[in-house]
């Protein structure tokens, strides 16, 4: 049986690559690609979802998100109060100016032994998902938010 390979392809207007790599031999460290971030170095709490940790991920994942419902809680997970529209928390209210508007100006306080970086990558990438329907990814992305800042501070955007 063949050994697959990993196929990475990058272009520019003049000249296209294509490196061709083969897997790690059984037994060694495999190594990530060199464009993908490490992953974030806390984890979840054993018998803890892992959703409940923000995850690190390269540029391309966070950007160009294919698959996010791991990343969130199921729909219902999520409390109550972060389902309303329209919403009755500063989550919701943050996360719906997020999405619609933007923001001009963005303060968080993050709670203690969260990754910053790895949250705000975690819930753009959710943001920016076709793949989960708009209610569950709005009450999703305001309640990982509860649980990762203490409090946020903003100016709604002028839109798109």
């Amino acid at each position: 049986m063949p050994i697959p390979t990993s196929k990475r392809t990058t272009s520019n207007r003049s000249h296209t690559q294509t490196q061709v790599t083969e897997p790690p031999a059984s037994g060694s460290a495999s190594a990530q690609p060199e464009d993908r971030a490490p992953q974030s170095a806390a984890s979840a709490t054993p018998g803890e979802p892992a959703w409940k940790t923000p995850r690190d991920m390269s540029t391309l994942e966070m950007v160009f998100p294919a698959s996010v419902l791991h990343l969130m809680p199921p729909y219902e997970a999520i409390p109550i109060e972060f389902k309303r529209w329209p919403g009755n928390t500063k989550w919701s209210r943050l996360t719906s100016d997020l999405f619609y508007f933007g923001v001009s100006k963005l303060e968080l306080l993050v709670r203690e032994g969260v990754d910053e970086k790895a949250a705000m990558r975690t819930l753009r990438a959710i943001l920016g998902s076709f793949e989960p329907k708009h209610e569950h990814k709005e009450a999703a992305v305001a309640y990982l938010m509860s649980l990762w800042f203490e409090d946020a501070d903003w100016t709604k955007g002028n839109g798109r």
